[in-house]
């Protein structure tokens, strides 16, 4: 609306630009593509005189493992027809993101954010890496990488608001805990479609036409995680909820990968309540396992259509909001007991709440909880614990001799049996 404001920009991404900005030298290279012909022809201008010659390749190179010369007519039909293949092996999921964040560019990314905001988005990876580095090839990372196509054994379903460091964390720990191999094929939609909307290959909303998600879930023989990160809340991402909500009602393997950082903030969450006396339900509640899926947003384009389909399924909202806070109230709980576990195993912290939250949640029927205390009861650490005079291990201890835990009875008859005053 103001015909002063591609001018401007400009001229502040020249100066920019001029004193070694990469942020300003991909914008500028960015916008010589743009598809108003006066404001990319200014662009090539501009772009000229701060050194930025070469409009086929972006400022920041784009790295070796992307092979647009390898690809084919049939690479370009995959692209268009069959969302299955638009996958890549874990390794190299790893590496691209890696990778990005080795770039200059990336730091300067990062270094642009308010000190609260400073990580990078995958909106940021999208706008800055995958869409020049894909632009023309009308293929994909994946299919850059793999240009005969992979068929997806796992598919992630994640939120592009969240940070890319936790992003990636959070799929290796799931990755490792699970044993799932380097070379498993997985589809990651900001890698899997075609994102620069240049007419070199399939538009966002020709891909969306393919039902990507639909078919991918339904194929993919290890199912799909869904990544948790501090920075976004999953569920405020209609996709997501969609997503979730077809592998729940399709009983297709699901399961959570949570960031090492949201894991913590759960855990702080949760025993913030659980210490002041609130029950494990009050904190539970605190720790955020409720989900209200109508309240998730995603492109207005696209948001109609979503809520329709999701209105249209059994149940409607009301049912997928009770299936799916089952399914975070799983993933909630995994976290707690894992940091838990974290604390009690460690020697030099107080070991007691977090030892009275896992007997909590035991007593509740939580299967990890109990597997983690007679973990620790077998490996003789609640008798250490207890024989150090820890409140919270006499407590455990007496918990599980009230389930008929014979070890634990034997842990209590050896402190009693060395004089231990508490154990008698």
């Amino acid at each position: 609306t103001d015909a002063r404001e591609p001018i401007d920009t400009l001229t502040s991404l020249k100066v920019c630009a001029s004193i070694g900005s990469h942020k300003a030298k991909m914008e500028l290279w960015s916008l010589a593509w743009n598809p108003d012909k006066v404001i990319a022809d200014e662009a090539r201008k501009v772009a000229k005189k701060v050194g930025i010659n070469d409009f086929m390749n972006p400022p920041t190179p784009r790295p070796e493992c992307l092979k647009p010369h390898a690809l084919t007519h049939g690479s370009k039909r995959l692209q268009r027809t069959d969302p299955t293949k638009w996958a890549m092996r874990l390794r190299d999921f790893c590496d691209f993101i890696e990778g990005c964040m080795s770039t200059q560019l990336y730091k300067e990314i990062k270094n642009s954010k308010k000190p609260f905001e400073r990580h990078v988005t995958v909106y940021d990876i999208n706008e800055y890496f995958v869409i020049p580095w894909t632009r023309s090839s009308g293929c994909g990372i994946a299919l850059l990488m793999n240009p005969e196509g992979l068929s997806a054994a796992l598919m992630l379903s994640h939120a592009w608001g969240e940070d890319v460091e936790q992003l990636l964390a959070a799929v290796k720990g799931h990755c490792d805990n699970e044993s799932i191999q380097d070379d498993t094929a997985i589809w990651f939609c900001t890698f899997a479609q075609y994102q620069p909307e240049d007419g070199a290959g399939p538009s966002i909303a020709e891909q969306i036409q393919l039902d990507p998600f639909t078919r991918v879930i339904n194929a993919a023989k290890h199912g799909m995680v869904a990544i948790h990160t501090s920075t976004v809340d999953l569920y405020d991402r209609l996709w997501c909820v969609r997503e979730v909500d077809e592998a729940l009602s399709k009983k297709v393997p699901l399961k959570a990968a949570i960031s090492g950082k949201l894991e913590k903030e759960i855990e702080e969450r949760y025993m913030s309540v659980f210490k002041a006396g609130g029950s494990s339900v009050d904190a539970l509640e605190a720790a955020g396992i409720q989900v209200h899926t109508t309240r998730a947003q995603c492109h207005p384009k696209d948001k109609d259509m979503l809520l329709q389909q999701l209105f249209a399924r059994d149940g409607g909202f009301k049912r997928i909001d009770q299936d799916v806070t089952e399914f975070r109230r799983a993933a909630v709980i995994d976290a707690i007991v894992e940091a838990a576990r974290k604390t009690v195993a460690s020697p030099d912290t107080n070991h007691g709440q977090a030892l009275r939250a896992l007997s909590t949640l035991s007593v509740e029927g939580n299967a990890k909880a109990r597997d983690v205390l007679h973990g620790f009861l077998s490996q003789g650490w609640l008798e250490t614990l207890a024989g150090q005079g820890s409140d919270g291990a006499y407590e455990t201890l007496a918990t599980l001799i009230g389930q008929g835990d014979d070890k634990a009875l034997g842990a209590i008859r050896a402190l009693a049996g060395q004089g231990n005053k508490e154990a008698v």
